[in-house]
């Protein structure tokens, strides 16, 4: 059987950390690749899966197959992923807010012709203007 042995309890086939890359590589990056659309994102995805791994393989129980186990890492992973870049882009947007919003008043700003009318005078029944 290689270098896979059989958990006890489970009979489920249970892969050396060394093994990983050969055993579900493959898999992994194809999952990975399908919801960043960027290989080195994904790369760099699965590199940390497989450490996350790792160092909680003392946590692993065998009640699933090591491959879910360690796609439910990668998952969370992605999920990590995307929740970085929305904040990411808050703060890049913050950063290049309009200075109209920030800077004192700014009088003479629209173009006469598409100005907002002067509502005073108006009838109090804004439908019969």
């Amino acid at each position: 059987m290689g270098d896979a042995k059989l958990h006890k309890d489970t009979e489920r086939k249970v892969v050396q950390p060394a093994q990983w890359v050969n055993e579900y590589g493959d898999f992994l990056y194809m999952y990975a690749y399908a919801r960043v659309q960027s290989k080195e994102i994904a790369e760099d995805l699965i590199q940390d899966t497989f450490l996350s791994a790792l160092k909680g393989l003392d946590s692993f129980r065998g009640e699933s197959s090591q491959l879910t186990w360690i796609t439910s890492i990668l998952r969370r992973k992605i999920i990590d992923h995307y929740r970085k870049m929305s904040t990411k882009k808050e703060i890049s947007a913050s950063r290049f807010a309009s200075p109209f919003h920030e800077e004192g008043t700014h009088e003479d700003h629209w173009l006469q012709e598409r100005a907002p009318k002067d509502w005073h005078g108006k009838t109090e029944d804004p439908m019969h203007q």
